[in-house]
């Protein structure tokens, strides 16, 4: 009789214990947005459409991130953005405020940091709008980049409007698939004369591009080195790194490439040795750089 008994409280306990594993294992393991998994985009692997459901903050290079929306990691954001896809920043899509220009990052020695203490991003136009929350690296991808971005009235902050922002996707220039493939025939040029466009010869092997930056559709500064010091053989303590500035101009469908000013390294800084530079007062974050892929042949949006 007492064995029973003994038995049946065993049972009783051990499906009290299931009850209340099972139970925690739902609360701990599954995601509450896991029923709303959703592609970015036509075009794009699932993998790539893949959302990080975490609320929680990871700390990456001293910097708070909130992980929310779309997870970018491994896609075509050049692609995303020339088809102005749209990218989920966050879970909530319940609002209808829209707001365009150049998103910023606020940087603590950007004269705005003062103005919009605890903002880290902000639209640059004829009227800057703020953008509240904390950085993310979905905003990120798109900064120094014309965007629109979608979401909630935040108020004001003196006079600037302040977005909650959800969405984002490529605008303006971005989308501009003309300017674009203008650009894609610029960078074949340049990577074909980069050698006839350089005034000097390279001290040891051939000129190699590193990256451009983009001054306007008509001007860029062109920045190369000499490919001895890709080679793991060879101990070069000299910089070969050289820059020109290069106007481009067409006829006709041919891209025209001319030398307009050339520097070489100095201990601090470039020095100008031949030409002039009328865009030395640009400042650097109007300029939009491509970086050259010596492995792919290639330019990379940076």
């Amino acid at each position: 009789m007492c064995n029973r008994k003994v038995i049946v409280v065993i049972f009783v306990l051990a499906i009290v214990f299931g009850v209340v594993a099972f139970s925690l294992y739902r609360k701990y393991s599954k995601s509450p947005y896991s029923e709303n998994v959703k592609p970015l985009g036509k075009g794009l692997d699932q993998s790539d459409a893949k959302k990080i459901f975490s609320d929680s903050q990871e700390d990456n290079n001293d910097r708070k991130y909130l992980q929310e929306g779309d997870n970018l990691e491994g896609v075509d954001i050049d692609s995303i953005c020339v088809n102005a896809q749209w990218v989920n920043v966050s879970n909530d899509r319940s609002g209808s405020l829209s707001k365009t220009g150049k998103l910023r990052q606020i940087y603590p020695d950007d004269p705005l940091a003062n103005e919009l203490t605890g903002f880290n991003y902000y639209l640059e136009a004829d009227v800057k709008t703020a953008v509240s929350g904390p950085f993310r690296d979905n905003l990120d991808y798109f900064v120094d980049r014309f965007v629109e971005l979608k979401g909630t009235d935040g108020g004001k902050i003196g006079d600037i409007q302040i977005i909650e922002p959800q969405q984002i996707r490529c605008s303006g220039k971005e989308v501009d698939k003309d300017l674009i493939d203008r650009r894609k025939k610029i960078l074949k040029s340049i990577s074909e004369e980069v050698n006839s466009l350089s005034p000097v010869k390279p001290p040891y092997k051939t000129w190699v591009l590193e990256y451009v930056e983009f001054i306007d559709d008509n001007n860029l500064y062109v920045y190369y080195y000499d490919s001895v010091e890709d080679d793991e053989n060879q101990d070069i303590e000299e910089d070969t790194q050289r820059k020109l500035l290069v106007e481009v101009s067409n006829s006709r469908d041919k891209i025209n490439l001319t030398r307009k000013a050339y520097w070489e390294p100095g201990e601090e800084d470039y020095i100008l040795k031949s030409g002039s530079d009328p865009f030395k007062d640009v400042s650097e974050d109007d300029l939009e750089s491509y970086s050259f892929d010596v492995e792919t042949n290639d330019w990379i949006r940076d």
